[in-house]
C-alpha cells in the first residue's frame, strides 16, 4: 500500500508485492474464498475468458498480449486481496486503510510543494504543464486521492479531531491540483453519494458532515482566486478542451465497431485501430473484448456496489462499506471519461468492498488463522 502511489512501470511495485502476498498466503493456507466471493471471481472469469478470445483477434498481437497479461495480475491481486481478506477481515481492511493513506499523504505532500515551488521539481513529474508524480498521466493522479479523501472525512464525521481534518484539506488539494476534470468530477459524486448513504446512527451527522465540507470549499475557493497561476489553470481546465471533439469521435468509432465485431478487436488495439484512445472504459471494454467483456464487467461493478450496499447495516463498519461504494461509484462515472480499467487503486478499493468485517462469522475458518484474537477490532474502523 506504501508504493501503491507509484506505477509509472508496468508491473508496478504494488502489484508485485500484492502477487508475492497471494502466492505466500496460498502456499501458508491464509486464503479463503466464500461463496459470495466465488461469485465475484465467476464473473472475473468471464472477464477473462472475453480477453483471452479477443486476444486471438488483435492486430497487433504482443501488444494484445501485454494488455491482457496486466488485466490479468490486477484481478490476481483483487482475488488476492479478498481471500486474504475473508480470514482476517477488519486486521487486513484497517492495514490496506491506513498504509494507502500514508502513502498518500506523502504522495500529495511532495506534489503540492512541488507545485508551489517549494520543493524542487522534476521534469517527469509533469505532462502537459499539469502535475503527475509517479503515475503516467494527471488522470490517474488525482483519482488516487479520492478514497484517502472520503476515508479522513469518515473520521472528520467520528471523531473530530483536526488532524483528520488537514489531511481531508491535503488531499482534496491534491485532486484539485491534477486540474483533471474527470478526477473532481470523480471526487465531487463520490462525496455527496457518501453524504446521502443511510447510516445506522442518524444524530447529527448530516449536519456535521456539511460543516466540514463548506470549510473545504471556502478554503480552495479562497486559495485559487489568490493565486492567478491556480486560477488561469482552473479557468482554462473548466472550459472546452480542443481535444473533446477526437475523443468524442473516438468514443463513437469504438462502439460502432464494437456491434459489428460481437468478440472485440483484441486488449490494447484501441491506441492502434483507431484515432486515438476513447477514454471511455465502457466502449474501449466493448471494442477490445466485446459483448462479453462489457457484460461482464458491468456485472461485476454492479455485484460489487450491491455486496457493498448489503453492509451498510454494520454499527462498527457500515461507514467503511458507505466509503468504499462511494468511492466505487464515483470511478465508475470517471471511466466514462477515462479508461479506469488498469487502476491499481480502482481494484484495491473494489476488493476492501468484498471484504467481510467485524460481526460476520465464517464457520470454514479456525480461530487459529488469526491467532486466537477476537475478530472485533477496536482500532480506528469503530464508531462511538
Amino acid at each position: 500500500m506504501l508504493t501503491s502511489s507509484y506505477v509509472i512501470i508496468e508491473p508496478a511495485p504494488t502489484d508485485l508485492l500484492l502477487i508475492l502476498a497471494t502466492m505466500l498466503a496460498i502456499i501458508l493456507k491464509r486464503i479463503y474464498f466464500s461463496k459470495e466471493t466465488l461469485l465475484g471471481m465467476l464473473i472475473l472469469f468471464g472477464f477473462i475468458i472475453a480477453n483471452f478470445i479477443s486476444t486471438w483477434l488483435a492486430y497487433e498481437a504482443m501488444e494484445g498480449i501485454s494488455y491482457f497479461i496486466i488485466t490479468l495480475y490486477l484481478i490476481v491481486t483483487w482475488i488476492g486481496l479478498v481471500g486474504f481478506g475473508e480470514i482476517y477481515r477488519s486486521r487486513l481492511a484497517e492495514s490496506i486503510m491506513l498504509f494507502y493513506t500514508v502513502g498518500a499523504f506523502f504522495t500529495a505532500l511532495v506534489a503540492i510543494g512541488v507545485y508551489f515551488a517549494v520543493i524542487p521539481s522534476n521534469p517527469d513529474w509533469f505532462l502537459f504543464e499539469r502535475i503527475k508524480m509517479f503515475f503516467k498521466d494527471p488522470n490517474v493522479f488525482g483519482p488516487y486521492f479520492v478514497l484517502p479523501t472520503l476515508y479522513m472525512l469518515g473520521l472528520v464525521e467520528q471523531k473530530r479531531r483536526g488532524l483528520y481534518f488537514v489531511l481531508l484539506l491535503l488531499f482534496v488539494g491534491a485532486v484539485l491540483i491534477s486540474f483533471s476534470r474527470a478526477a473532481w468530477l470523480n471526487l465531487v459524486i463520490a462525496i455527496a453519494v457518501y453524504y446521502v448513504l443511510p447510516r445506522v446512527k442518524l444524530a447529527n451527522w448530516r449536519s456535521g458532515i456539511t460543516f466540514y465540507l463548506g470549510i473545504v470549499a471556502i478554503a480552495a475557493t479562497a486559495i485559487i482566486l489568490q493565486n492567478q497561476t491556480l486560477l488561469t489553470q482552473f479557468t482554462e481546465r473548466a472550459s472546452i478542451q480542443n481535444y473533446d471533439n477526437e475523443r468524442f469521435a473516438s468514443q463513437e468509432a469504438a462502439w460502432h465497431e464494437g456491434v459489428i465485431s460481437p468478440l472485440g478487436s483484441g486488449p490494447g488495439q484501441s491506441e492502434i485501430l483507431l484515432t486515438i484512445a476513447p477514454h471511455n472504459v465502457y466502449a474501449r471494454i466493448f471494442f477490445e473484448n466485446g459483448w462479453l467483456g462489457l457484460l461482464t464487467l458491468i456485472l461485476f461493478l454492479v455485484a460489487t456496489l450491491i455486496i457493498c450496499a448489503r453492509k451498510f447495516h454494520s454499527a462498527s463498519y457500515g461507514y467503511v462499506y458507505r466509503i468504499c461504494f462511494a468511492v466505487i461509484v464515483g470511478h465508475i462515472i470517471n471511466g466514462f471519461f477515462i479508461d479506469t480499467l488498469h487502476w491499481r487503486h480502482f481494484w484495491i478499493v473494489l476488493a476492501l468492498a468484498w471484504i467481510p468485517l467485524g460481526g460476520e462469522k465464517n464457520e470454514n475458518c479456525s480461530n487459529d488463522y488469526t491467532n486466537g484474537r477476537s475478530r472485533r477490532s477496536t482500532d480506528a474502523f469503530d464508531e462511538p
